[in-house]
This record gives structure tokens, sequence and C-alpha cells, in this order.
């Protein structure tokens, strides 16, 4: 998509949005194409600033490059460069260090952040102002739309800044419970509950992309030896070869490493079943009706909780003994279905009513 050309006037119908949209994370920029696509299904024209802050370049550029399959990470960040320029609205400008987003944003009626852990400021990427929309003007609407603190469990010495900046936002939703008692209990606001975007619109545009000619199980995410030896024996009962996506496992039968964002989502589709550590991977599993194997690690654990709350998940231990009792299996149904037709609707009222 051509990215909109910068004027000097503003448009009410034109939505900026706020967000972790510009990495070689599958999860991040799914998030963001599916906000775009909401806002713009409402009758509005979404443009994605195009915020690329420095600290968080050097950090994606270490992880990309700085480790032996560089050519794999060449490859892969190519691929979603690509993805971004075609499928998302980018502003024109692309900015490093915040000091051109109050031009950018001047364009705009409204800016919503989100969706994704843009508040976590216990990252790498620290406490950053841009994604509090400091930049935003007082006659501008300033929403957020399933945001989260992440494992935030406190804004600290922030606390008073932060709060005073949530306190100027028109309507602010978050993406689970935890952000939400943050805000309550350190900045005394309340908050929306709205679940993350990506469940709420279809991807079948992407989907329809040849895969493979053999059943096989995917496994989302880098695995230790024992829970790999429990994906292959899995594998086998079920007569799948396992293949594995954006990491390199060294027992996979195939690894995608450098997969871009459609081959992602067309593997997830074809597979029969999902092995991941991540938060999309399981909202992707679930989507596609697959049944999703979460290898539960301490740090993730809190988001895989909330989905099974939020979307009543059926869930269940994975077999009886060992590593076996650290893998919990979830899987789709019919409740599933009818709560996130809810939420379609709920979400499309909230943001229909904070950007009128």
């Amino acid at each position: 998509m051509n990215p909109p050309k910068l004027t000097n006037e503003r448009s009410p119908s034109k939505v900026g949005i706020m967000t972790f949209h510009y990495t070689t994370n599958y999860g991040a920029v799914l998030q963001t194409y599916a906000l775009v696509k909401i806002v713009k299904s409402l009758g509005f024209n979404p443009e994605v600033i195009d915020y690329r802050p420095w600290k968080a370049n050097l950090v994606y550029a270490k992880t990309l490059f700085l480790n032996r399959r560089v050519f794999s990470g060449i490859l892969k960040f190519i691929r979603f460069s690509s993805f971004l320029r075609n499928e998302l609205f980018l502003t024109s400008k692309k900015d490093f260090d915040g000091k051109g987003l109050e031009a950018v944003a001047e364009q705009c009626g409204a800016v919503i952040v989100g969706s994704d852990e843009v508040w976590k400021t216990n990252s790498f990427r620290g406490f950053d102002p841009a994604f509090f929309l400091d930049f935003v003007k007082d006659d501008q609407k300033k929403i957020s739309f399933s945001a989260s603190v992440g494992s935030t469990k406190s804004f600290g010495q922030r606390k008073d800044e932060i709060c005073e900046l949530l306190s100027q936002f028109d309507a602010i939703a978050v993406r689970d419970d935890y952000s939400a008692e943050l805000l309550a209990n350190e900045c005394g606001l309340d908050s929306t509950g709205l679940l993350d975007p990506t469940l709420l619109i279809d991807f079948q545009e992407f989907t329809s992309r040849y895969v493979s000619n053999e059943d096989f199980v995917l496994v989302y995410g880098k695995l230790n030896d024992n829970e790999m030896s429990i994906v292959k024996e899995v594998a086998a009962e079920r007569g799948c070869k396992v293949y594995s996506v954006g990491y390199f496992n060294r027992d996979a039968d195939k690894n995608f490493v450098a997969a871009g964002v459609e081959d992602w989502l067309a593997l997830f589709q074809s597979a029969a079943m999902v092995f991941t550590l991540f938060y999309h991977g399981v909202i992707f599993s679930l989507k596609f009706h697959r049944e999703a194997m979460v290898l539960n690690r301490e740090d993730k654990s809190y988001k895989i909780a909330q989905l099974i709350k939020d979307l009543e998940l059926e869930y269940k231990a994975f077999g009886e003994a060992g590593i076996k009792k650290e893998i919990s299996m979830l899987s789709y149904s019919d409740k599933t279905s009818r709560v996130i037709e809810l939420a379609r609707t709920n979400c499309k009222n909230y943001l229909l009513e904070a950007l009128s």
C-alpha cells in the first residue's frame, strides 16, 4: 500500500495508530494489520505512524544479524519489510527519535495506541512517552486499544508522569486484567477490557498458499531437548513430520526460520497441531481450529491464563508424567466461537463511541 501523503489539513476520519509494527515478530505485525483492518471497516482512514525508535532497532538488528544464521535473518527482514510496505498504511515520514511525531499526528482526528505491550516499561524499550501519546494535542482524541503493561509490576518513578498522560485519554481499553488492575491501583483509572485484535478478524486473504503434501506438527518457539522429544513422540504417534517456524530446532524435519508473515499463517492453517511458547502462537492455533499444545514458561504464563479466561477455553494437562505435565492442551469449541463473536461487537461499539 502506498503511504498516505502528508498534508497540513486535519481530517476527522484519519486515525493514527501507534504500536510495535517495525519488527520481525509475527504477532506484533499481525496485531497491527488486524487493528488497521478493524478501523478501516468502521469507515475511518487508518495510518500506522512509522515510529522506529533507535533503541528497539538496535536490539532487533542484533537478534537478526549477529548469529550463525545471519542469511536467514536478512531474508526474514526482507520478507517482513515487504509485508509492512504492501499491507499496512504507513505514514510517508519515518521517525526514529520521536521529534517528528507531533507533525505527523497533527493530520489525525484521533490517535490509537495499541494493541501489544505498549505500556510495558520494564522491557528493553524502557519508558517511552510516545506510547503514552505525549505528542498528541488536547483537541485530538487519545485512545488505547487492547494495550498491555505486560509484566510491569509498577510504573515506579515514572508513575506520576504516566498517570498524568493516561488521564488525558478519551478512552482506555486494555488486553488483560493485570493491566486494568495496575491502572486502577496506581492511576485511579477505569478501563475497558478488549481482546487482542488478531482474534477479531479473519486472515483468509493470506492463508491459501500451498505448504506441504504431508501431515505435520508445527513448532513455534525455541524448544529444549526434552520438549522436542515430546513433540517427536506425538508426531510419530500421529504419523506426522515435525516442522518448525520462526526458530531453528535441530530435531525438526524442516525449519522455516526465515518464513514471511504469509507463510507463517499458512503453516498454522495447515498444521495437524501446534506446539508453542507464545501468546499469538496460541491465538492463531485456535483461529484455525488446531489443538494448541502450550509449553508453559513462567514469563508467558500470565498471558495464556488470560486467554483461557477470556475465551472460556477447554483446558487440560497433556500426558501423565514428567515433562508432559508442563504442557497444556487448549482446544477450540462452539463456546469459544460465541465469545469471540460477542467480543467483535464490543470492539466495534467501543471504537465507534471513542472515535465519534
